[in-house]
């Protein structure tokens, strides 16, 4: 690059700050007009990180490609210039990061899109007593962050210094604390006050590890993502994943390459494939390219390290699993919960069904009925609890824990029915016994108050007061209907008029109505798309696509079942019959991960 040339480039990169109004003494009325709205059902946090009186550092900006171009990339600037920034991620050294305003992240900074283990409006803190691998040192890390509990007011957010710009301060701690404020509600099961602790541990206890480089990866998506959508209307399918996502994406997959080769995996390991998959399914969904998704070899590491946990062979893997450290506990339930959904949506058996029937089902091992972890699938009925031990897998995906293994044994069942149909020996009085025995085993360990949710009384204004524990209840409750469903639809088929089809369906939607609208719909991809493939009222439809339409933009997964679902209401009313959601997104090439 010769001189010329050099400065061309500096006069550029002043250009586009000075439009984003981040020269110090400028205005910023430009940036935050530029700035991305996202539908959102409350307030958006924003966490504020007060400038020092450090003089600017050379910088890694995300800088436009020629107009030819809608992607952005990094550049090298030697220059220094002076900026200010309004909020968010500090200026430093390394890759810069820019906290947009709180509208250009309003699906992920939505408080309402905090886990289901946060129910009651507190606060937590992020700190670090250990600095990254840079020896470097660091300002205490700090964030408020204010919980919305489902529609119940948080606590307005305070300036804090939480981290004051230091040249210091490398990228990746840049990025990690962009992902903090701004990205982990991607996905439900990552937002949640146990998915932060986890992943904030091991980040800071290896920096340059595979996990911390796919956080980093996720919080360059979301910014670069942020700012296209504030600047380009073009479809998401047509907007090119950013390349400086990439590097940091490669980092973490090398990473973990390695270990495949040396065949041992971590929970560090196992908890960067997790967010490897979160990253894919935001960026490509469920795309399948060289007849895989990129999600889907991101989980087969996971259950890797799930296998060799040594939970398969253990006399009580449920004791085992509650007794491991925070972050191993958190892998190890997110993976069985990928492992199930991608079940439900491939008709096939979870890789690891007889050790999820032991930590799902009613009791551990010695102490449940020896039916319960054979791995058949006439072996799926689960006897009740003996030792009042409960994984609570609702605490991270809204799905309790014998709704989660009745879905695994559903897909186990669908899988039976399909060999069986094509050997010619299916019997439909064994299929509907195996069947009536997952229906029963789910129904036996259900709740009384999950079972019944109603609001018809009480005022308008108190039925959207809606508690904590009470929408809680609603989203188990939506998740066993949506088994239920899915059990009745590998039964009878994927027709509507069945009466028991009807009625699943009809629950669905009517539970629905009365969980108020939120990021906890980030969770309900699965029974929205069950449902939503069956009903055939327009207002119900719109109904299911007004939900998925406002969890869509930052993510291509949910933009694709929207897509399947749409079509799938296309074919239904052309040929007057319904069409199996996953027939149509199979035509349309896809694996969706309902999750």
């Amino acid at each position: 690059m010769d001189a010329e040339e050099v400065q061309r480039y500096k006069a550029d990169i002043k250009a586009h700050l000075l439009r984003l109004g981040l020269i110090r003494g400028q205005p910023r009325a430009t940036f935050l007009q530029s700035a991305p709205t996202t539908p959102s059902a409350s307030g958006s946090q924003t966490f504020h990180y007060a400038p020092s009186n450090s003089a600017s550092a050379g910088l890694h900006m995300f800088q436009q490609q020629a107009p030819s171009g809608v992607g952005f990339r990094y550049r090298l600037d030697d220059s220094n210039l002076e900026m200010s920034f309004p909020s968010g991620i500090p200026s430093a050294a390394g890759h810069e990061l820019l906290n947009l305003p709180s509208s250009s992240s309003a699906s992920f900074s939505d408080t309402s899109a905090l886990g289901p283990d946060m129910f009651d409006p507190s606060v937590f803190s992020l700190s670090s007593s250990s600095s990254p691998a840079s020896s470097q040192d660091h300002r205490n890390v700090s964030a408020i962050v204010p919980i919305d509990a489902f529609g119940v007011p948080a606590p307005q957010t305070p300036e804090i210094d939480a981290l004051a710009p230091d040249p210091t301060i490398d990228a990746r701690m840049q990025h990690i604390l962009y992902y903090f404020n701004n990205v982990r509600g991607l996905q439900y099961v990552f937002s949640s006050r146990t998915a932060t602790d986890a992943a904030w541990s091991t980040a800071i206890h290896e920096p340059q590890g595979a996990l911390t480089s796919a956080i980093c990866a996720l919080s360059n998506f979301h910014f670069i993502n942020s700012q296209r959508v504030s600047e380009y209307d073009a479809p998401r399918e047509h907007r090119p994943v950013d390349a400086g996502a990439q590097p940091f994406h490669d980092e973490a997959s090398l990473h973990l390459d390695n270990a495949r080769r040396h065949q041992h995996y971590t929970h560090a390991d196992a908890m960067a494939a997790l967010h490897l998959i979160s990253y894919s399914l935001a960026a490509t969904g469920g795309a399948v390219e060289m007849r895989n998704t990129r999600w889907a070899p991101m989980l087969e590491i996971a259950c890797d390290w799930l296998s060799q946990s040594g939970m398969l062979v253990d006399e009580n893997p449920k004791m085992t699993l509650l007794n491991m450290d925070q972050a191993g506990a958190f892998s190890a339930k997110v993976t069985m919960y990928m492992d199930i959904f991608m079940s439900v949506t491939m008709q096939q058996p979870p890789r690891l069904l007889a050790l999820y029937r032991r930590l799902l089902g009613g009791g551990a091992s010695y102490w449940a009925d020896s039916g319960s972890h054979r791995g058949g699938v006439g072996s799926g009925v689960v006897v009740a609890a003996t030792d009042g031990l409960e994984v609570r897998m609702d605490e991270l995906t809204g799905c309790t824990d014998a709704t989660l293994l009745a879905l695994a044994n559903i897909a186990a069942l669908a899988h039976w029915k399909a060999r069986e149909l094509n050997s010619g020996t299916l019997s439909v009085r064994d299929l509907i016994m195996r069947g009536m025995a997952i229906e029963t085993a789910l129904r036996e360990r259900t709740e009384p108050s999950t079972a019944f949710v109603d609001t018809s009384q009480g005022s308008s204004e108190e039925r959207h007061r809606v508690s904590g524990d009470f929408c809680r209840r609603l989203i188990a409750a939506i998740f066993q209907e949506s088994a239920i469903l899915y059990l009745n639809t590998v039964l009878s088929g994927c027709s509507p008029g069945v009466p028991e089809i009807m009625q699943s369906t009809n629950a669905i939607v009517h539970l629905l109505q009365q969980l108020p609208v939120g990021g906890h719909d980030r969770a309900l991809l699965l029974p929205l798309c069950l449902a939503g493939s069956l009903v055939d009222a327009p207002q119900q439809r719109e109904m299911i696509r007004s939900r998925l339409f406002r969890i869509s933009v930052d993510s291509a997964n949910v933009a694709q079942v929207m897509s399947v679902l749409s079509e799938a209401w296309q074919s239904n009313d052309m040929h007057g019959r319904a069409f199996d959601w996953r027939e149509v997104m199979q035509d349309r090439g896809l694996t969706l991960l309902l999750v």
